[in-house]
């Protein structure tokens, strides 16, 4: 089972539905979704960079939240949008899964 995952991820600017200020640290818990499934998978980001701009891309690891949901979807190089309900507020890339990964980020 996987338990986190690390991601390339981009908060979009708020003029393209992004949000006003962006989150930092750790605790921050959208959904993502892949477009061509459109489940939506429960992540928890953990330590977003304090100096990201809207636009920028960055590195982070998303903690996967729910042993029981089937995260297997979550592949090297899925591409994915970081949602809060309806609204998307990012995108985002698989970059690393499962055993790549230390399972110390839970």
């Amino acid at each position: 089972m996987m338990n986190c995952i690390q991601s390339t991820v981009c908060f979009l600017p708020a003029p393209e539905g992004g949000r006003a200020s962006l989150p930092v640290g750790t605790g921050y818990a959208p959904h993502i979704v892949i477009p061509e499934e459109g489940r939506y998978l429960a992540v928890r980001f953990i330590d977003i960079p304090q100096d990201i701009q809207p636009g920028q891309a960055f590195s982070v690891t998303l903690q996967l939240m729910y042993p029981d949901v089937d995260y297997s979807a979550l592949k090297k190089g899925v591409l994915f949008e970081i949602r809060e309900g309806r609204r998307a507020v990012g995108t985002g890339v698989v970059d690393v899964t499962g055993a790549s990964l230390d399972d110390s980020c839970i």
